[in-house]
């Protein structure tokens, strides 16, 4: 049996130690997926999930820990695959990849998101999660990043404020106003949005200043024209889940809604903004991204960009047969 959990204190202990862990080992984008509060936010949606630390760091103080949070997506037939999200964290010693796939085995496939580039024989496939993004430093203070925004941005960024648009936290009692606005925007994007429960369950599982769920919103008057909410983790804030309406466009509320953002963020000790998705480098106008990545990249900032998501067979013969059903349903 390889060790799934982390040493044999408290909880309390470790999540304080498995955090500790993920901070340290300066995730570049999206920290938050490794979290212990993404842990348990992915278990009250019915996943099942391990936290899985080398023998190594369980059994002696490491001075490079290795673990990893891996959840499992369940498929139909009792099947399914497990998800390393931004992971996993450390060196990983060939011990430790030995681990993994043994504590992993009842999965067709690894999806994983290394760090650094890892021999798993892996196949590189779509992105699970974006795989570039823009990151804004916010350690020079709102008054600096307002000076190097696009002037376009800065001219909409007043123009809100003349119109009287009020960027704010949101109380719990507006949750049904987000929900509302999530609809309206992903019946006009055609994606399919979140039930409403499962952002609830977010900010149940992401409410201690070491891990925080917020959601924002910019007003005209009592009528909410944008909102997002927001993860604060590992020193970063992350553009997670974002709604807006065209009515009122001229008021230019999500301009409004950045700055109020940034802000917030600045006030609460941050030092990174991530915008939480770009489109590729080089993408055409056409791509479909180009649209906000545009709107993003006003504010400043600087592109990053990850190594991608990869697969790695641990069934191989049920993976192969995967993949041919793949390209013959795109």
């Amino acid at each position: 049996m390889t060790n799934a959990s982390l040493f044999n204190q408290s909880e309390s202990s470790n999540h304080l130690s498995w955090n500790a862990t993920v901070i340290a080992s300066a995730i570049k984008m999206g920290a938050f997926l490794q979290s212990w509060e993404w842990g348990e936010y992915q278990r009250a949606l019915g996943l099942k999930i391990q936290r899985l630390v080398s023998s190594s760091t369980a059994s002696t103080t490491a001075s490079q820990p290795e673990q990893v949070l891996a959840i499992r997506h369940p498929w139909p037939l009792g099947l399914g695959y497990w998800y390393l999200p931004k992971g996993p964290i450390g060196p990983v010693s060939e011990s430790f990849r030995q681990q993994i796939f043994a504590a992993c085995g009842d999965g067709i496939m690894l999806r994983y998101e290394p760090l650094t580039p890892l021999d798993w024989a892996g196949i590189k496939v779509r992105n699970h999660q974006p795989g570039r993004t823009l990151h804004l430093d916010l350690r020079p203070g709102f008054e600096h990043i307002l000076k190097t925004m696009e002037s376009k941005t800065r001219y909409n960024i007043n123009l809100s404020l003349r119109h009287g648009i009020a960027a704010r936290l949101m109380t719990p009692e507006e949750y049904p106003k987000f929900v509302t606005l999530m609809l309206e925007t992903a019946k006009r994007g055609h994606f399919t949005p979140h039930p409403g429960p499962r952002y609830l369950e977010l900010f149940n599982h992401f409410k201690t200043p070491e891990a925080t769920a917020i959601m924002i919103g910019a007003f005209s008057g009592s009528k909410l024209l944008a909102a997002t909410i927001v993860i604060d983790f590992a020193g970063t804030r992350t553009y997670l889940h974002a709604a807006s309406t065209p009515d009122e466009r001229e008021k230019k509320a999500p301009h409004a809604l950045q700055a109020f953002i940034i802000q917030d963020a600045i006030s609460r000790g941050l030092l990174t903004y991530d915008f939480w998705g770009l489109a590729p480098a080089g993408a055409p106008d056409s791509h479909p991204w180009q649209g906000f990545s545009k709107f993003k990249q006003g504010f400043g900032g600087t592109p990053y960009e990850a190594l991608g998501s990869y697969e790695t067979a641990l069934r191989p013969k049920l993976y192969s047969l995967l993949r041919q059903l793949r390209k013959i349903t795109g």
